[in-house]
């Protein structure tokens, strides 16, 4: 990739979300497009998870090297081209962003849809807000501590002559 020939946008990506609120709403459609019957891990949306999360990870680091070359060409191109080279690279980060969030939410789903936990328990890590300060906050540690808390539980139940 050049910085006068980056690749083309994908125009199959559906439309930014303008504002919290469509945000939450295009997760919540993630959430419900995974389903709900997860039971292994080696599972073929895992495996599609976890691709798709080495592929944006590469993206990204592509796209900054292709930010910076461009800024640092700033004084030396047209203002307009390099603002253009800017807005395409600036796309492609966010639609890298899209599939990171989507399989945030994924892992999320698993997660919860994996443990051996009541719903109940549950929907205090449903509700949890994700924060961009610590991805899920308190949550993953407070989830931890219920899911070992809940398999402790079950050990004992499960195996009352040992």
């Amino acid at each position: 990739m050049t910085l006068n020939n980056p690749p083309p946008p994908n125009n199959a990506t559906a439309a930014q979300p303008e504002s919290e609120d469509e945000l939450t709403a295009m997760l919540l459609r993630a959430v419900k497009s995974i389903g709900v019957e997860v039971n292994t891990p080696s599972s073929p949306k895992r495996s599609s998870v976890a691709g798709q999360a080495a592929s944006a990870l590469h993206a990204i680091a592509i796209l900054q090297i292709h930010q910076a070359k461009a800024l640092k060409n700033c004084t030396r191109l047209v203002l307009t081209e390099v603002m253009q080279e800017l807005r395409t690279a600036s796309d492609f980060a966010l639609r890298a962003m899209k599939v990171m969030s989507t399989m945030v939410v994924q892992e999320h789903h698993l997660w919860l849809n994996l443990a051996q936990m009541s719903d109940a328990d549950k929907v205090c890590f449903l509700e949890a807000p994700i924060s961009q300060a610590g991805l899920f906050g308190d949550t993953v540690k407070d989830f931890a501590q219920q899911f070992s808390a809940v398999q402790k539980q079950t050990e004992t139940t499960s195996c009352p002559g040992i």
